[in-house]
């Protein structure tokens, strides 16, 4: 998501800076960070075929220890914290309903910001704004689930126009 807020920074700032309408132009894909970097757009452009949507933020891991163990392979660990190895794949445990929480508010903060690019760049303020593009439908957020849009699906809800 780095990436994307990066690109997003730019743009606002050029908005802020040049007072230029941005035009967003998707090809065949522009799901999630392609989708956070368009949404602050003054219009988005998608075929009725572009893959867009996918608001949702995602993180995987995996434990591998088990098979590790079969194998042979014993990792060493030299760690600063007790956290430190919580995403490791080859810790010897599962991860603790502490460090669940954890991961789960970084992904919940994460999460939240994205709506917010995408409130602030589609939102209803742009039903008063002739010459912008469409706003978000009433129920935007439902649709804000990880799930993926054709682009006149996404035209539908007013993430694309």
């Amino acid at each position: 998501m780095l990436a994307s807020d990066r690109i997003y920074e730019i743009i606002r700032n050029f908005q802020d800076e040049c007072d230029k309408p941005v035009v967003a132009v998707m090809g065949a894909l522009a799901a999630s960070g392609g989708y956070y970097v368009a949404a602050p757009c003054n219009w988005i452009v998608a075929h009725e075929l572009t893959i867009t949507g996918s608001i949702g933020v995602i993180m995987q891991g995996y434990n591998l220890r088990n098979l590790m163990d079969k194998v042979g392979v014993r990792p060493m660990v030299f760690k600063s914290g007790k956290h430190k190895d919580m995403l490791s794949f080859d810790k010897p445990r599962d991860i603790t309903p502490e460090e669940r929480k954890m991961v789960q508010d970084l992904i919940d903060e994460t999460f939240g910001r994205f709506k917010k690019i995408v409130r602030e760049g589609r939102d209803l303020e742009r039903r008063n704004k002739p010459g912008d593009g469409k706003a978000l439908s009433d129920d935007w957020e439902e649709q804000a689930d990880g799930r993926i849009l054709s682009g006149t699906q996404a035209i539908g809800q007013g993430f694309v126009g």
